[in-house]
């Protein structure tokens, strides 16, 4: 009976393992994300990433930005490079990404061209589970 017993808590423990770990938890994420804006920015806005929760891989939200304030977006991937980000204006057009040098940069700083509604838009590959995290800055 004991070894019984054992047997089943192995198995139980070889099937369930890493389980209590596959949620994803983007608010931790979040936090450490936050000291990546640096000193001298406060936090806007933040993006909880989770694309198992949400059950989509791109995640969009308009913030009207100022062109007499500097912004920086960070972005916090476990997966690194698997996270995009893109700036669009309100009509849509793309004025800002991430990858825009070729290799995937965790911290964008920017200045609007003008003041106007623009989407961050953040979006990972489909064929991965997201799970990141962002945070918009503005300097002080």
């Amino acid at each position: 009976m004991f070894k019984k017993t054992i047997a089943t808590l192995a198995v139980a423990t070889a099937c369930f393992a890493g389980t209590a770990y596959a949620a994803c938890d983007t608010a931790t994420v979040i936090e450490a994300c936050k000291s990546q804006l640096g000193d001298g920015y406060a936090v806007l806005n933040t993006y909880a990433l989770d694309s198992v929760a949400a059950k989509k891989h791109t995640f969009s939200d308009d913030n009207v930005l100022s062109s007499r304030a500097s912004y920086k977006v960070a972005i916090c991937d476990p997966n690194a490079g698997n996270t995009e980000f893109v700036l669009k204006t309100g009509s849509g057009q793309a004025v800002l990404s991430n990858k825009s040098s070729g290799v995937p940069q965790s911290v964008v700083s920017f200045k609007a061209e003008r003041t106007s509604v623009y989407l961050l838009e953040f979006s990972g590959a489909e064929t991965a589970e997201l799970c990141a995290g962002a945070v918009l800055g503005i300097k002080k």
